[in-house]
Parts: C-alpha cells; sequence; structure tokens
C-alpha cells in the first residue's frame, strides 16, 4: 500500500501535570475540550483533551521533583504578559461566553478578555498546573465562527535561531517574526503553527526531553518520508520511526533549545 506524502497536520502541546485525571478535567469541564482518554497506570498516566482528532492537548504524568512551580517574569507589562505555554485560537464572539462561564465557576483569570492591536481578543488563565493559556478571538471576521485550533509556545533562547531551524532543518516555509533584535516569532507548515517567544531569564526555557516526554505532537501523513526529508537536512532523529501499540508511527526530533517534537502518523486503519 502507498504511503501518502508529508504533510503537517497540526501541533499539540504536551504538558507535564500532577495528575492527569485532574488536569483533564479541568480542561472538559471549564474550558470545553473533549475527554481524549487516558492510558498507563497510576504515576505514568497519559491523556488528551481535545476539540477533535487533530487538535487538543497532551499530559503525562511526572514526578514531583519535574513539578517545580514553572518560572515567571517577576513583573510583566500589560502589553506582553507571562510567558505563554499554548495559543488557543478561536472567533471573537466565542471568549466573551468563556470568560462569564469562568466567572460563574469561580476560576480566575489571569487578564479578562482584551482587544489587541493585532486584530485579537485576548484572555489569559493559568491551568491546575501553572501552564499559561491565551485565548484569542479573531477581530478581523475572516475566522470560522464554530474552528478552534491550539498550539503551543515556546519559551527559547532566540526566536530567529528557533525560526531558522523549523526553516531550514523542519522545512516550515513560513517564519514570521516581529522585533529588531527578534522577540517573537511564529512558524507556520501545512495545519502546524508554533509559536515562539524570548527568555528573559535562562530558567524559562524549560523543555520535557529530560523527562523522557514530548514538548508537542505533530499529527502528519507519510511520517516516513518526513523522517527522510528531515534526515536529508542532517537532522538526527531521537528515536524512530517505529510503530507504537497505540496505532500510530512515530519519530522524535530535539530542537536546538531542548524542545522534544514527536511526528506521528495514524498507521491503525493500514490494510
Amino acid at each position: 500500500m502507498s504511503r501518502p506524502s508529508p504533510q503537517l497536520l497540526s501541533i499539540q502541546p504536551a504538558f507535564l501535570v500532577a495528575d492527569v485525571r485532574r488536569t483533564q478535567a479541568f480542561y472538559r469541564d471549564a474550558l470545553g475540550f473533549a475527554h481524549g482518554g487516558v492510558r498507563g497506570e497510576d504515576g505514568a498516566l497519559f491523556g488528551i483533551a481535545g476539540v477533535d482528532g487533530l487538535q487538543g492537548f497532551h499530559f503525562k504524568s511526572a514526578p514531583a521533583a519535574l513539578l517545580a512551580p514553572r518560572p515567571r517574569p517577576a513583573a510583566a507589562s500589560d502589553a506582553d504578559g507571562p510567558p505563554l505555554d499554548a495559543y488557543v485560537r478561536m472567533a471573537a464572539e466565542q471568549v466573551q461566553p468563556l470568560y462569564v462561564s469562568l466567572a460563574k465557576r469561580g476560576i480566575p483569570v489571569l487578564r479578562a478578555p482584551k482587544d489587541q492591536p493585532w486584530g485579537q481578543r485576548e484572555m489569559l488563565l493559568a491551568d491546575p498546573d501553572g501552564h499559561v493559556l491565551c485565548f484569542g478571538g479573531d477581530l478581523t471576521g475572516e475566522w470560522p465562527k464554530k474552528l478552534v485550533t491550539v498550539c503551543p509556545e515556546w519559551t527559547v533562547s532566540d526566536p530567529l535561531a528557533s525560526g531558522e531551524f523549523l526553516r531550514q532543518a523542519l522545512g516550515f516555509p513560513i517564519v514570521d517574526t516581529w522585533g529588531n533584535p527578534p522577540a517573537y516569532a511564529i512558524a507556520r507548515r501545512e495545519g502546524a503553527t508554533l509559536h515562539l517567544r524570548r527568555a528573559t531569564a535562562p530558567e524559562q526555557v524549560r523543555g520535557n526531553a529530560g523527562a523522557g516526554v514530548w514538548d508537542a505532537y505533530v499529527r502528519c501523513t507519510g511520517v516516513d518520508g518526513l523522517a527522510a526529508e528531515f534526515q536529508l537536512r542532517g537532522v538526527p532523529l531521537e528515536r524512530g520511526p517505529e510503530d507504537r501499540p497505540c496505532g500510530m508511527r512515530e519519530f522524535d526530533v530535539l530542537d536546538p533549545d531542548g524542545y522534544l517534537l514527536c511526528f506521528g502518523e495514524d498507521v491503525s486503519r493500514d490494510d
């Protein structure tokens, strides 16, 4: 059976959490994401909260030693805000009802919905494990009313260098940067979007690779062709490609700051 050509379908943030079931319940009950199931045993659980089969979040339980308080700037301006862990994009009219729902539940937000100069109505909140999420509602009217997408935001040493790695090594054709030198970047390839923010302190650059857990899960097609594409560019693979019991075929790549990307293709329906 022929394999489809390589294409990135989505990129899902992956978080280390203290209690996978508690975190999933928060994302389901407070934020409206679907419960994607839990696998593994206590102490080594893995779970998903999603919009659909492509958009959402991965959660992996981790020892307390890996869950020290996440470093934040001592003071952040209203314009910049704290470093994010994920950006959730939706239509503008979806943001205020979510804010009202959170208020009724007594769940505090870090910043109430505010219209930004870049055409987004943004609200910030922290999940039970301290991961900061930005819910951005499109104010241009171009965003489909019911569409919700999720992408990671990584705090990196140098957005320009990270963006060049994504462009030159991983084939992201679009890398937009802001600032001189760049303080922020957004990289895009097909259905995958990754936000990059410059760290204001070295300890903010904090990937999951040391715990053996990816920082983002990239759903793709043509996973073997994609791995070969990366290797032709001189990118070492940390693992795979290999078939997993869950029906996915996967391989891992490490970025210059130690963030681990897992690329996975659903092969469970292959004949």
